[in-house]
């Protein structure tokens, strides 16, 4: 008896065999691809988070009156950067933990 799954990578059904270990992915190709994904977002996820340190760090210079000039529209634009970082950063992670998860899951 077959079961039918979809490959993780491109969603195409694949059929499994009665006995043996369930694939994940209809071809090498596929399971390639989501592994460079996997690898892509990570090297991605860098980026944003250092940027996000940064942004924090400016942030708390400002709101402790050490950072020169600027006043209320410096603030402004800090608190606007940490918001777009930690956005950013969160969606990364998001698409990182699906793919992850849809990676281990058993078939």
């Amino acid at each position: 008896m077959n079961v039918r799954l979809t490959c993780a990578a491109c969603k195409r059904p694949i059929e499994q065999a009665a006995t043996g270990r369930p694939r994940k992915f209809c071809s090498e190709g596929c399971r390639r691809s989501a592994d460079l994904e996997v690898r892509r977002l990570d090297r991605q996820l860098d980026i944003p988070e250092s940027r996000l340190a940064v942004d924090r760090n400016w942030l708390a210079t400002i709101e402790a009156g050490l950072a020169s000039g600027g006043g209320t529209q410096t603030k402004q634009k800090a608190v606007f950067d940490v918001t777009r970082a930690e956005l950013r950063v969160a969606d990364l992670q998001s698409r990182l933990r699906l793919l992850l998860d849809e990676l281990e899951a058993p078939a």
